[in-house]
């Protein structure tokens, strides 16, 4: 039997793209690397994220009532989500200029993105320690061909702060 957390379980085995989630206005624009996505509706479109309940993030897509999804490219995206992850939440003026597309539709795409996707929130559900989000697609955007990143390209896990495995966010 496998326990929860073992990296063979069908739980931990289920696949996850990288994205760039990102959320507000310059100056209080904010990003973060997320990996639970997923299409919800054809009609409408919605497409649903979770984020931990406890996230300071989580509150601002919820005081904002929007978010940006940008997809990241398997070649290159580690790299591109290594730099978002370094800036951390709030990066000054002169690193944004180099990290997100000044030609995009909405802020926070960062350059390299494969396309984007623009919510606005439609429902937020509590769903044990993360919150689900159901974002109604206001528009979407596709620069370049290529196939996405996902989790396991990486060699990150997302896990739960305190379990057994190392944090995702680790920088190898």
């Amino acid at each position: 039997m496998t326990r929860r957390g073992d990296r063979s379980s069908p739980v931990e085995g289920i696949p996850y793209a990288l994205w760039v989630c990102s959320t507000g206005h310059e100056p209080q624009l904010t990003a973060i690397v997320i990996t639970w996505v997923t299409q919800l509706s054809f009609t409408p479109p919605l497409i649903g994220i979770s984020l931990e309940s406890d996230s300071e993030f989580l509150g601002q897509v919820r005081s904002t009532g929007s978010f940006t999804l940008a997809m990241l490219p398997r070649e290159g995206g580690k790299d591109i989500a290594k730099r978002i992850m370094k800036a951390g939440a709030s990066p000054v003026p002169a690193e944004r200029a180099q990290l997100y597309r000044a030609d995009a539709p909405w802020q926070g795409v960062p350059r390299g993105a494969l396309g984007a996707i623009r919510c606005s929130v439609h429902s937020m559900t509590p769903a044990g320690d993360h919150t689900l989000i159901a974002g109604l697609v206001v528009g979407e955007e596709r620069w370049v061909d290529g196939l996405p990143l996902h989790l396991s390209d990486t060699g990150w896990r997302y896990t739960k702060p305190g379990a057994d495995a190392p944090p995702s966010r680790s920088q190898d």
